[in-house]
């Protein structure tokens, strides 16, 4: 990644990490997987409600079938 590609990416989650839209899911000290949420609004009934995106929702190999992405979701979901 560029210099300006890597600072753009650390900004970017700094702020989804400041907001409480960075997750993890750990086995002691090692992240097992991760993943965020987006912001957007919806229109719904004739107003804007508040709803959510996942994104970049990743599991490391040797942590798969194991409930990581399970665990991971349902963070992400009431996150």
């Amino acid at each position: 990644m560029s210099g300006s590609g890597a600072d753009r990416w650390r900004a970017v989650n700094a702020e989804l990490i400041a907001d409480g839209r960075q997750f993890g899911v750990f086995d002691g000290d090692q992240m097992a997987g991760c993943g965020k949420t987006r912001g957007f609004e919806q229109v719904w009934h004739g107003r804007l409600v508040p709803m959510a995106g996942m994104a970049g929702i990743t599991v490391l190999p040797e942590f798969r079938g194991r409930g990581v992405g399970t665990r991971l979701m349902r963070g992400l979901s009431i996150g």
